[in-house]
């Protein structure tokens, strides 16, 4: 029986391979479903990812957060992958992208020391219309391999102009007062790390930190997948 049924997984396999094949969504080069990632080696190796030694905490502005890391630089492969993501809503990406979370975690951070992870959260109507929270998929993705529990802590109240679209004198006004929290009890005394797909100026991550803190958060580390 159980040779008989092995058999059966590699025919079935090799049957979706032949009928349903993977490409490389950046070169096209044909994957297989043992592969588990929608990227090549090759493509995956390519990704310009930032490494130490890494900037410490700027203490010249206001910031409530610790520290911010960025996986790599909003450029290549990985801005790409960011924008099928989240604008073409292809969002089997989140495996792919959030194990770039966390190989950079296990490599950079001690996450012993993290207590929860919180996604930045999307208003409402913006969540209806995308249809999912890319940063909530993210710390979903990180939970799988990392135990660290996500706490969906905030809510967005304020509907907003995209960041992007603005000049950095308008990011701070334009965000204020945009987060509250859900329930304090789940960031109260706890180390956090804040989970999002791009950090531009820093604004989002300051003022979901500062909300955070006033809510009696210990510490607050920022985790995206790039930086501007």
């Amino acid at each position: 029986m159980q040779k008989w049924l092995t058999n059966f997984k590699v025919i079935l396999k090799k049957s979706l391979d032949l009928i349903y094949p993977l490409n490389c969504l950046i070169c096209r080069k044909k994957l297989n479903f043992d592969d588990g990632s929608y990227l090549c080696p090759a493509c995956y190796d390519k990704i310009i990812k930032n490494k130490p030694p890494f900037c410490v905490k700027c203490d010249c502005s206001p910031l409530y957060f610790e520290r911010a890391w960025a996986v790599g630089k909003y450029t290549g492969i990985i801005k790409e992958l960011i924008h099928l993501f989240k604008y073409r809503r292809q969002k089997y990406l989140a495996k792919s992208l959030g194990k770039l979370m966390i190989d950079f975690i296990k490599t950079n951070l001690n996450w012993q020391t993290i207590d929860t992870l919180v996604p930045v959260p999307l208003h409402p109507k913006k969540l209806r219309r995308r249809e999912f929270n890319q940063a909530e998929l993210l710390a979903k993705e990180i939970n799988r391999q990392i135990p660290v529990p996500i706490a969906n802590a905030l809510i967005r109240i304020k509907q907003t102009t995209s960041q992007t679209t603005l000049p950095p004198e308008k990011r701070l006004s334009n965000i204020a007062g945009a987060f509250k929290i859900r329930d304090a009890k789940e960031v109260t005394q706890k180390s956090i790390l804040l989970i999002d797909d791009v950090l531009t100026s820093g604004a989002t991550a300051n003022e979901c930190s500062r909300v955070l803190k006033q809510e009696g958060a210990k510490r607050i580390e920022v985790l995206t997948l790039a930086g501007r």
